[in-house]
């Protein structure tokens, strides 16, 4: 593993040791977006990330640390067939703790996933941000991302008991 400078960001995939690490990460990106109190907690989200590293799921997850603390998480998988069946990289979430942000943290990560996907031959990196979301925006434009108009659909708990009682 290589070692950061003191401040420099250093972005690894994650293996199954980490797992409470990415506990962490996940409840503390959970927090953010979900409120204090509203999340499954660590311990909850830590069984999640070790199900994902241990199963044949597409998940995975780059985490970047900054002076050994962590400091951001990118969770991913990888889709195919994808076009000209390169594939591609759906990121689902990036997410940079607070203290960290306006660091370079999140461009480190972007840039670790485009690494990962051109190693692997992947086609292409896809994901989403809410509208309101003005900084992730900002950050994918800098980084040449090509905004995308789509109209986005999202079946939740209840929509599909009711799909499967149709």
């Amino acid at each position: 593993m290589a070692t950061a400078k003191p401040g420099e960001v250093l972005v690894r995939e994650a293996g199954s040791d980490d797992a409470a690490l990415l506990g962490r990460l996940i409840d503390a990106m959970d927090v953010h977006y979900n409120g204090a109190g509203n999340t499954s907690g660590v311990d909850k989200a830590a069984d999640c990330a070790h199900l994902a590293l241990q199963s044949q799921e597409g998940t995975r997850f780059l985490v970047a640390e900054v002076s050994s603390q962590p400091a951001g998480i990118a969770c991913f998988a990888v889709i195919r067939p994808g076009r000209r069946l390169a594939g591609l990289i759906f990121l689902k979430d990036l997410f940079v703790v607070p203290d960290h942000r306006s660091r370079g943290v999140g461009r480190e990560l972007m840039r670790a996933l485009a690494r990962y996907a051109l190693e692997r031959g992947i086609g292409r990196i896809d994901l989403t941000t809410d509208v309101a979301n003005t900084g992730a925006q900002k950050l994918y434009e800098e980084l040449g991302g090509a905004r995308q108009m789509i109209l986005r659909y999202s079946f939740d708990t209840k929509t599909m008991r009711k799909l499967c009682h149709d």
